[in-house]
């Protein structure tokens, strides 16, 4: 615990803090004026950068989500092959290019999915 306490000042105008004060929302924070040795920011350096637990399970869940996105956005990809693949045919066929897009498209991109996913789950 640190005492804070007013000090004489070493030039001898008078008193000094050792404090700081600094307002954020409404609100006066009280910060020590003191300097931090190199051993003791090496120390905090050192908690702050070693790995915990909690760490570990944000980082797996972040590259979990990422691979996810991955596969989707290759689903979506395939999928849109799909619905051109759809479109020329319709067109071909004189069907109607928009549902020539939906019978190509929706079920390339469904099937595309499951396929990534189920890649995925084997690993």
């Amino acid at each position: 615990m640190a005492w804070i306490y007013w000090a004489p000042d070493p030039g001898g105008a008078g008193f000094t803090r050792p404090w700081r004060a600094a307002q954020y929302k409404n609100q006066t924070l009280v910060f020590l004026d003191r300097r931090m040795t190199p051993s003791q920011a090496e120390a905090i350096a050192t908690a702050v950068m070693q790995p915990d637990d909690r760490r570990a399970e944000i980082a797996a869940r972040q590259q979990e989500e990422m691979q996810q996105l991955q596969r989707q956005r290759k689903a979506v990809a395939i999928g849109m092959v799909g619905m051109a693949a759809g479109a020329l045919i319709a067109y071909q066929s004189g069907l109607p290019w928009v549902k020539g897009l939906l019978y190509g498209g929706v079920p390339t991109f469904f099937i595309a999915k499951v396929w990534l996913d189920r890649r995925a789950l084997r690993g």
